[in-house]
């Protein structure tokens, strides 16, 4: 990084000069980790479904991982909000009624449900903060970034999944805008998502079913498995390409998996469905994360070696209830607030546990792994908790030079694009059937 690239826009360069140690000699301490930052997000990630995999084996890259850092809670907003926003708030480290992203939709008066897009944002995010202070990011599939806009770097906005190559209008899903037709070929679709990988979620069920398309059991998991699978390639193919300070890959396959087929598995009130579904599709929920663990096992040795690794989740998952009429709750209370998040870096002792950090500590944590500060209009903090002695000095030299503020750094409108009504119908389609809209 050269001290020219950052902009202006930062209130305080000689602070940030000192901190990331941008030329000259400073008294500052010095972060014991390299500042590459990779941040894996996986919707509805919970220690329920986690933590008996790896006691028995069966996710090795994530027991990897929590063996060589340390790992919690990661509490989100009670009462629960939707998707969209609870990202927004840990990309920008700020409370919703301050970065502009709601929920899926905007209502904009009956029947005309508008979907959320990136021009919600009203405040910077970490690849904006990121980019202001010379580092690249690739950002893959975050909540709400779709028209993609350009940053310093690559973005893949979250509509890219909803898109087959050629069938739809490719306006709006990646900057820089000529990575499309590249990226584009990777995606894969739902119907052709391979029996084997079918088999590892569905062991027992007859080949020729998991090879049918039409078997419409299986079609929301072949949508998750489709989703995940064209985020995974793209984030390989990036990385491969050129090398980026921060890379951020979101996995949303296990929420969408979790609100399908939960239900067969760990219903609060037990299984509801019947004994030949709880047989067949009862360990989807769990298996379903062997293979995300496979992915991440795929991913991260294209990555540096010495590489900071955050593993992070916006909530947890309940599974279906019941309102006292009987009437079951769908979308959003299916969730439950205590969520993953882990952090293998230097600045924590490996294989160290925490109770449990605030979804609005993500930021300024993510943040001093890349030595950047956190602002005081962040009302989170750096994760504190299993920071070795060396590392303590350094977040302790963050926190009390945090900068006035970002806001500077808001990102503009995105280009506009033209609309798409099988994109948008495609989006909804999938929300709807979540329960996340009407």
């Amino acid at each position: 990084m050269t001290c020219s690239r950052l902009t202006l826009a930062l209130l305080s360069i000689p602070v940030i000069i000192a901190l990331v140690g941008c030329g000259g000699q400073s008294q500052a301490p010095t972060s014991p980790a390299s500042r590459t930052t990779v941040i894996l997000g996986v919707d509805a990630l919970d220690w329920q479904v986690l933590d008996p995999l790896m006691e028995s084996g069966r996710t090795p890259n994530f027991s990897a991982l929590r063996a060589q850092g340390t790992s919690g809670i990661n509490l989100s907003f009670v009462p629960l909000e939707k998707s969209p926003l609870i990202w927004a708030s840990m990309a920008t480290g700020l409370e919703p009624q301050n970065h502009g992203v709601g929920g899926f939709v905007k209502d904009r008066g009956e029947h005309d449900e508008t979907l959320a897009t990136s021009a919600d944002w009203q405040a910077p995010a970490l690849w904006d903060i990121a980019g202001a202070a010379g580092l690249r990011s690739c950002i893959v599939g975050w909540w709400v970034t779709f028209p993609a806009r350009d940053i310093e770097g690559v973005l893949v906005s979250d509509h890219f999944t909803f898109t087959t190559a050629g069938s739809r209008n490719p306006e709006g899903l990646v900057r820089p805008a000529e990575l499309t037709d590249m990226l584009t070929a990777l995606t894969v679709d739902w119907r052709e998502v391979p029996v084997e990988l079918l088999q590892v979620v569905v062991p027992h069920a007859p080949v020729e079913l998991l090879a049918d398309p039409d078997q419409e059991q299986f079609r929301d998991l072949r949508l998750a498995i489709a989703g995940d699978l064209t985020y995974l390639a793209t984030a390989k193919a990036l990385v491969a390409r050129e090398s980026f300070d921060l890379v951020s890959v979101y996995f949303r396959g296990m929420d969408l998996v979790s609100h399908h087929y939960w239900r067969h598995w760990l219903a609060v009130d037990g299984p509801e469905s019947s004994p030949e579904d709880q047989e067949l599709l009862g360990h989807i929920v769990p298996n379903y994360l062997i293979l995300v663990d496979r992915w991440i096992g795929e991913l991260l040795p294209l990555l540096p070696e010495d590489a900071n690794v955050v593993v992070v989740s916006d909530h947890g998952f309940y599974g279906p209830r019941r309102d006292r009429s009987g009437t079951q709750r769908k979308g959003v209370a299916e969730h439950r607030a205590e969520g993953v998040l882990m952090v293998r870096s230097p600045l924590y002792t490996a294989g160290s546990r925490f109770d449990r950090s605030f979804v609005l500590n993500v930021t300024p944590t993510i943040l001093a792994l890349l030595g950047l500060p956190a602002s005081q209009e962040m009302p989170g903090r750096v994760l504190r908790d299993n920071l070795t002695e060396q590392a303590l000095a350094y977040v302790e030299h963050l926190e009390t030079h945090r900068l006035e503020t970002y806001a500077s750094l808001a990102p503009a409108p995105p280009a506009a694009v033209k609309d798409d009504p099988a994109l948008d119908a495609a989006v909804k389609k999938q929300l709807r059937s979540l329960g996340y809209v009407d």
